[in-house]
């Protein structure tokens, strides 16, 4: 079976919080800057001017102007992306983006010259990511989002891997270094483990500052699943 990998778009793939926050800017004559953003509810992040009812309202123009289509790949994204490809990987792009920016998306793939095979384009919400996983049965999982992970965690059949960003850098920060921490929902996976052991999920989770980093340790895991290959 093919090494297969999970990809989430927005922060990920492509730069989402730069492209909407400029968009936003225009839209409403502010000059915030991404690291202010310290949670994705942005509205709620000290230094960011736009409101709840601003952000949702520039959302819907947003994908009425069709600006999906015009949003940047991150730094180096696509020749990792193709070298992951050229070695065999398949790359599931799965994405909580809401299901009328699917055209949009498409459109953006062809002309970022991202292979789009779009049996493995997934629309769903953020908290059914771990579901289509187990489906496809995927090796690797990035995502930025941080209890998109902390669920990837459940099941030791997939590595998860955090991009870590301005938006997610303190909540890790905060739940990386407190052996405390059991905030929020408690997880509990088929067995009945509750947060208790949510340090030992904490220990499995990679963290990468950029995409090439999340490229290296793919290709370095398909190498040693692969019977007398070496870099």
């Amino acid at each position: 079976m093919s090494y297969r990998i999970m990809c989430d778009l927005d922060d990920v793939i492509y730069e989402f919080s730069e492209h909407f926050m400029n968009f936003t800017n225009d839209l409403y004559s502010y000059s915030d800057q991404t690291n202010a953003i310290t949670h994705w509810k942005w509205w709620t992040c000290p230094g960011v001017h736009v409101t709840e009812e601003q952000f949702y309202y520039a959302m819907e123009l947003f994908t009425r102007g069709c600006y999906w289509e015009t949003m940047p790949l991150g730094k180096n994204v696509l020749p990792h992306i193709l070298d992951l490809e050229e070695r065999g990987a398949e790359i599931y792009y799965v994405t909580s983006r809401k299901d009328e920016t699917s055209a949009q998306t498409k459109v953006s793939m062809i002309h970022q010259k991202i292979p789009h095979n779009y049996q493995r384009l997934i629309f769903c919400k953020a908290e059914e990511k771990i579901d289509v996983c187990r489906e496809y049965k995927i090796n690797i999982a990035i995502d930025d989002r941080l209890d998109t992970i902390l669920q990837m965690c459940k099941t030791d059949e997939i590595e998860p891997v955090l991009y870590i960003r301005p938006h997610n850098r303190r909540m890790w920060s905060e739940l990386y270094n407190s052996t405390h921490w059991c905030g929020g929902e408690k997880f509990h996976d088929e067995r009945g483990t509750n947060c208790r052991y949510r340090g030992e999920w904490i220990k499995r989770i990679n963290t990468v500052h950029c995409f090439k980093q999340f490229a290296d340790i793919a290709r370095s895991r398909m190498c040693a699943n692969t019977p007398g290959s070496s870099e």
